[in-house]
């Protein structure tokens, strides 16, 4: 039996970002931010169906928030891509 066929169900998962990562995210994958700033510490966030509004959504909700610099209270990029992972 392959590992595939164990999974209950495909899970496709959205990730916010800004859109100057997306070429290094295709490229060579999420990379792990590690600092105090996150909400649920270390880790890369993904949104699926069943948490609230569409995951696509909440993807681009978090690039936004992500992009708000508290020091210069400014937003530190304007264009925003939701990746689909699966």
């Amino acid at each position: 039996m392959n590992k595939e066929s164990t999974r209950a169900c495909p899970v496709e998962r959205q990730h916010g970002t800004d859109s100057n990562n997306v070429d290094s995210i295709k490229n060579s994958n999420f990379k792990k931010r590690e600092d105090d700033g996150h909400w649920l510490g270390n880790g890369i966030y993904f949104f699926i169906d069943g948490i609230g509004e569409s995951p696509i959504i909440l993807g681009e909700k978090w690039a936004i928030a992500e992009s708000w610099d508290n020091i210069n209270n400014c937003y530190s990029y304007d264009e925003y891509s939701v990746l689909e992972s699966g």
